[in-house]
């Protein structure tokens, strides 16, 4: 006998989440731009700058990813 197949619940993400992922894609691009080219946009272009733009980014995207994790985590403990 065959078991009906159920869809997944769905996930509800935080508003948070959004705004986290939103700024660490701009983080990321604007280190991306200041290291790729430095003249394009002067404020962006001293390494060190360029490099902290993108370990913020980096660090945002691993928390929105974290904030995945979690809600996923949750929607699977109701159905159980």
């Amino acid at each position: 006998m065959t078991s009906p197949v159920t869809p997944p619940r769905r996930v509800n993400l935080p508003p948070l989440f959004f705004v986290a992922t939103a700024i660490s894609g701009l983080a990321l691009a604007a280190g991306a731009l200041g290291l790729a080219s430095p003249a394009l946009v002067p404020a962006l272009g001293h390494p060190p700058v360029a490099w902290a733009l993108i370990g913020t980014g980096v660090a945002l995207e691993g928390w929105a990813v974290a904030m995945v994790l979690a809600a996923a985590r949750s929607s699977n403990a109701g159905s159980r």
